[in-house]
């Protein structure tokens, strides 16, 4: 079990900030097309990296990573997109996910 955890921990780390560029970090919270299709791209390189890491191909597995994590970046997008708007500051937008300098 603790193998299980530090492979999922490491396709985590791995998928949701070493392999999402700074243009994903930015334009998947947009409320265009474009953010929506960022969005889902950039989950799609974050399930596919978790489960090379749990080595599984799992169609629950895959289900259980992907859909949770979309719905919290779209989540976390109305509440980022909410305090930019408030604060006009562009920074804000990507605060969740990492800072660009």
């Amino acid at each position: 079990m603790p193998d299980a955890f530090v492979a999922i921990l490491l396709g985590h780390l791995v998928g949701d900030f070493m392999l999402q560029s700074k243009h994903m970090a930015l334009t998947k919270f947009d409320r265009a097309w474009s953010g929506f299709a960022m969005c889902t791209l950039h989950v799609a390189i974050y399930t596919a990296t978790v489960c090379v890491f749990v080595w599984t191909i799992n169609p629950v597995f895959i289900a259980a990573v992907a859909v949770p994590h979309w719905l919290i970046d779209q989540l976390l997008a109305g509440l980022v997109l909410a305090e930019a708007d408030s604060r006009a500051d562009v920074r804000v937008r990507v605060s969740f996910d990492r800072q660009v300098p």
